[in-house]
């Protein structure tokens, strides 16, 4: 009998990532799972829990610092500044990665200034987006935390 039936389900996006990256451990460990070792394993049956709703998030594969909270749905622009066509925006409430913080023209919200916007991937697009808008509490300051471009 196969362990995995012809039609998967769908998996929740989070839970998708993390059963991705255990999969390949699972088939070299010798542990049975997955034909990495005895053939007198049993597959056992995993239930998820029922999927919730939550605020729309896109949270990119590849690796970052966070994740981070959009404070205010903000505009993803092609270059650290507010002169180019956003690519796209990122919803208020989302979730996203870091790739790096980069030296841009100065942007002003809530009183306060900062000319450092961060490069983020949401939604298959990577642009950069004024950490005024996000919720970093004191990674952005702490060395080493978030990495510059």
């Amino acid at each position: 009998m196969p362990l995995f039936p012809a039609r998967r389900p769908t998996v929740p996006g989070a839970l998708a990532l993390a059963l991705a990256a255990l999969v390949p451990v699972l088939a070299t460990s010798g542990c049975g799972v997955l034909g990495g070792g005895s053939d007198t394993a049993t597959a056992t049956t995993a239930t998820a829990a029922p999927a919730t709703t939550a605020a729309p998030a896109t949270i990119p594969l590849a690796g970052g610092a966070g994740p981070y909270t959009v404070a205010e749905t903000v505009n993803i622009r092609p270059t650290p500044d507010t002169k180019g066509t956003p690519a796209g925006k990122i919803p208020s409430g989302s979730t996203i990665l870091i790739t790096c913080v980069a030296k841009g023209e100065s942007v002003t919200r809530a009183e306060k200034k900062d000319e450092r916007w961060a490069k983020v991937t949401y939604d298959g697009k990577t642009g950069y987006v004024s950490v005024r808008y996000l919720e970093l509490g004191a990674d952005l300051d702490a060395p080493g935390k978030i990495p510059a471009c």
